[in-house]
């Protein structure tokens, strides 16, 4: 518990209320999981994404650091939240691994305060910070956290307060260019989508790629009918503000209605 690397860990534990938040929408499985479904929708095209990207290269982020930020407020529109968090699968694989099989990667936590902001040119260049700043924990596995984090609080009085006693993680949210794989127009003819669907669940998942021909996003949520209506209209809301962007150089937002 006294490692710098957990410390690191409880700091976006405790910043979000002592746990990790889910989706901010609701799904229709707090009872119990229900079975998982994967739901794909477009975000942008090409040139949305091209312009999109101009737009983060000029206010100090990248393409990744832009998606994370239109992820960020779409939350704090749909649902309040002004402290984004998210873990995001990165690579591990190094050149020694490089003829090995299986999956390298770690997840790692992505945070975005929106305190006061409320443009996504004021946002961009803290989204690109939030994700550099994830990546110091690299080599730090977040399920070890959790369940080192458990036993302290279980076992001893002394343990950070305010922290959540069923500490689970959030869901992921991956980003994956796949302009830069093997023969990427083959990937986008089949409208791959990563693994989605096919167990039972209560939290939504997503996978975001970007290719030649655009940018979408694959859900894995409960099949229900709250969860359906849920993920299109997250996945509607993310596609607007990155079209904006695209279009008028920006994206404004204001608190939703009750938010404080």
């Amino acid at each position: 518990m006294q490692s710098p690397e957990v410390h690191q860990w409880l700091g976006y534990l405790m910043r979000s209320g002592g746990s990790f938040p889910g989706f901010p929408l609701p799904l229709g499985a707090e009872d119990a999981p229900k079975p998982a479904i994967g739901s794909r929708f477009d975000l942008a095209d090409d040139n949305e994404c091209e312009r999109f990207g101009a737009v983060c290269k000029a206010n100090g982020a990248n393409f990744i650091g832009g998606i994370f930020t239109a992820l960020a407020i779409a939350e704090f529109e749909l649902a309040g939240r002004d402290k984004y968090i998210a873990l995001s699968p990165v690579s591990t694989r190094t050149e020694a691994d490089s003829f090995a099989q299986g999956w390298y990667i770690n997840l790692i936590p992505v945070g975005i305060d929106v305190d006061d902001k409320r443009r996504f040119t004021e946002l961009a260049k803290l989204g690109q910070q939030g994700y550099h700043d994830g990546k110091a924990l690299l080599d730090v596995s977040v399920q070890q956290v959790i369940d080192l984090v458990l036993s302290s609080l279980a076992e001893s009085d002394s343990a950070p307060g305010g922290l959540s006693k069923t500490l689970t993680p959030p869901p992921i949210v991956s980003y994956i260019d796949g302009r830069r794989m093997p023969d990427p127009y083959s990937y986008a003819e089949t409208k791959a989508t990563g693994i989605v669907g096919g167990k039972e669940t209560q939290i939504a998942s997503m996978w975001i790629n970007r290719m030649h021909t655009g940018t979408w996003i694959a859900v894995s949520h409960p099949d229900t009918p709250i969860a359906h209506e849920s993920a299109t209209r997250f996945a509607e809301h993310v596609s607007k503000i990155i079209k904006t962007v695209a279009a008028q150089g920006d994206y404004s937002f204001s608190a939703p209605e009750g938010a404080s």
